[in-house]
């Protein structure tokens, strides 16, 4: 087998799924977490930015047969060496981050919502938002280790460190200071995906449900 595990790859131009045709692989990336020399194939990871390409009617159909839709089988001359653009645990925070943004709901956050709700007195959107901030500055633990999700300014995957909470702006989305690369910069939280849950990123992940709903 000419490939090892946990060698990052590249799928071919024009391979898709023969069950899913309008499933198109080319260009996709990802690490080989199996092999299967018998059938001379592998088993392949999505990285962060092809989990995002996957289709939620893909990933519907493929958990109603109770297969990953996060990986893939893939024979040697499918493939191609790549370089990595995230590491394991970007890929996956990010398949975690996609199965409750798919599965959530606001009955899974009612503690976390009514009691941001409960402190607007007007009910209008900018005083929501504030709510919302001074919640998670006095509950989200940081620094957060995390990655870029999609929907930000930079490619999902991205190591990021969340180190401070910016004050809201009126009803815009809330954002925080995050370091990236030795470099600060404001970064909207809709689109951060933490790397390990504690007991207070829930928090968060309410605010990302709430905020994908406006």
């Amino acid at each position: 087998m000419p490939y090892e595990l946990n060698a990052t790859v590249r799928v071919r131009a024009g391979v898709h799924d023969e069950d899913y045709p309008d499933l198109k692989l080319a260009g996709w990336q990802g690490r080989i977490i199996e092999i299967d020399a018998e059938e001379a194939l592998y088993l392949v990871a999505w990285d962060s930015r092809s989990l995002w390409e996957v289709a939620p009617d893909y990933i519907a159909q493929c958990e109603a047969e109770e297969v990953e839709w996060w990986s893939f089988y893939l024979s040697a001359d499918e493939i191609a060496p790549a370089p990595p653009r995230d590491t394991a645990a970007a890929a996956e925070a990010t398949v975690a981050h996609i199965e409750r943004l798919r599965k959530a709901s606001f009955e899974d956050y009612e503690q976390e919502l009514v009691a941001v709700l409960r402190r607007c007195k007007s009910g209008e959107e900018w005083e929501v938002v504030r709510s919302w901030w001074k919640r998670l500055r006095d509950h989200l633990a940081l620094p957060l280790e995390a990655v870029s999700g999609a929907g930000g300014p930079l490619q999902p995957g991205e190591p990021l460190r969340l180190v401070a909470l910016l004050e809201p702006k009126g009803a815009e989305p809330l954002r925080g200071e995050v370091l990236h690369r030795s470099e600060r910069r404001p970064y909207p939280l809709q689109a951060l995906i933490p790397l390990e849950e504690d007991e207070t990123t829930h928090w968060l992940y309410a605010y990302q449900l709430w905020a994908a709903s406006r």
